[in-house]
């Protein structure tokens, strides 16, 4: 199976971004195939030119620890400004409007792997909630996961639908009727795992799940947690054993079951799902949250 990334595609019909000037938000994971970074081949330029780059929480190499704010800086291969999206305050989360009016169009190629840890996710929609109002194109680059399990699920003659979200709301989608979506394979995160289980519990639905072990040190950990048995196949009550259980959950992009935060000029409408296990009840939630602007009009 020949599998390309987002970057590759790109670079293969440049259209999106030809006689621009273009703005870059990544990271260390923004790779070709042969191992070239995304900084690298985009500044190298073929009838765009990069002139910005933008940095998420830990750096655009990587280089900061957790939650470590990062600072402004310049790339000393490019020279090129380097602007922080993960900085003191909450306005330095993201990219200022200024600097996006001296951009034709924003690129961005991050990995996410869909966890509520991982703040990538939250960098885009904060740039595309700036780009909205100045008319900023902002392109988003798929990048290629799970492909042996879709080889797989492909070969054996099923239906396979690819979901660029979550995989918790995906996991959700699975025990509702109507959203076509049937079964939820892949691997996420272990709290992901606790969180759709909870969920579906909520729901009457199913979940099965084991570790998956990445390198040594993971497994250590799971000794010092007391696991010994990596192979156990946890159950939806295993993962989610509570008597009580409330399951709440706000959509950030377009999905199955939730719209995306909608962001206008007097504020942002937001789309929930509250479940609760006791009563079986499910209600979902559209909230307006109104700018805190002297002159805000109410529009709902």
């Amino acid at each position: 199976m020949n599998v390309r990334s987002g970057l590759e595609v790109l670079l293969d019909d440049p259209r999106p971004i030809a006689a621009k000037k273009i703005g870059l938000v990544t990271n260390q994971s923004a790779v070709t195939s042969d191992l070239r970074h995304a900084v690298r081949v985009l500044h190298a330029g073929r009838g765009w030119k990069l002139t910005a780059l933008f940095g998420p929480e830990h750096g655009i190499w990587g280089e900061a620890q957790d939650m470590e704010h990062v600072d402004h800086t310049t790339d000393p291969l490019t020279g090129l400004p380097v602007y922080s999206l993960y900085g003191r305050d909450e306005k330095d989360l993201a990219p200022r409007r200024e600097v996006l009016k001296t951009i034709d169009a924003l690129v961005i190629d991050l990995q996410d792997i869909g966890s509520r840890y991982y703040t990538f996710i939250y960098t885009m929609a904060l740039c595309m909630r700036e780009a909205a109002p100045i008319g900023l194109p902002v392109i988003v680059l798929d990048r290629p996961r799970h492909e042996k399990l879709i080889a797989d699920i492909r070969a054996a003659g099923a239906r396979i639908r690819l979901i660029p979200d979550g995989d918790l709301s995906a996991g959700i989608a699975a025990a509702v009727v109507g959203t076509g979506v049937h079964a939820v394979m892949g691997t996420g995160g272990a709290p992901e795992g606790v969180l759709t289980a909870a969920a579906l519990r909520c729901l009457n639905g199913e979940i099965l799940g084991r570790l998956v072990i990445k390198d040594e040190a993971q497994a250590e950990r799971f000794k010092s947690m007391g696991i010994r048995d990596h192979k156990k196949v946890y159950t939806t009550a295993e993962l989610a054993p509570g008597r009580e259980m409330i399951f709440a959950a706000t959509g950030v992009t377009d999905g199955s079951l939730l719209k995306g935060v909608r962001f206008f000029g007097e504020g942002v409408r937001l789309h929930s799902l509250v479940l609760t296990l006791a009563t079986r009840s499910v209600r979902f939630i559209e909230s307006v949250h109104l700018s805190k602007r002297a002159d805000v009009k109410v529009r709902f």
